[in-house]
């Protein structure tokens, strides 16, 4: 049997496109509205200082994972968006530009964690002690 190794590689699907993700970068291809194929790339800085330590800790390890994935997909959700509504232009370098509602969208983020930790963990807990 051939020995395989382990591959950094991985992705998400975005709207009218795909987010791909290596070891120091990701990038979007997404379609605009136009028909046109748009691409934009992004370094993903290594962790430094306490950020390897804490990396190395098993549960803060996968919270910080956890965390950079969703900054990530979200950011990526919302290229794809204006991209395919028409509002972007293809960059293939420089740093990703600041979005507006970033704010209103973590806030979503953290409100939808919250429910679903209430509706599938709490809930069942207090029907249980019910019986």
């Amino acid at each position: 049997m051939k020995k395989t190794r382990p591959t950094r590689i991985g992705g998400q699907a975005v709207i009218e496109g795909v987010m791909m993700r290596g070891k120091t970068s990701a990038a979007v291809a997404v379609r605009d509205a136009s028909g046109d194929i748009l691409i934009d790339s992004e370094y993903v800085p290594a962790p430094e200082g306490v950020m390897v330590t804490l990396k190395k800790l098993p549960i803060v390890r996968g919270v910080i994972n956890f965390v950079d994935s969703m900054r990530l997909g979200i950011g990526t959700l919302n290229k794809s968006a204006e991209a395919a509504e028409g509002k972007t232009q293809s960059r293939t370098d420089g740093p990703p530009s600041k979005r507006s509602g970033g704010v209103f969208i973590w806030i979503s983020v953290v409100l939808g964690l919250v429910f679903a930790v209430g509706l599938f963990v709490v809930l069942p807990q207090i029907i249980m002690q019910l019986f």
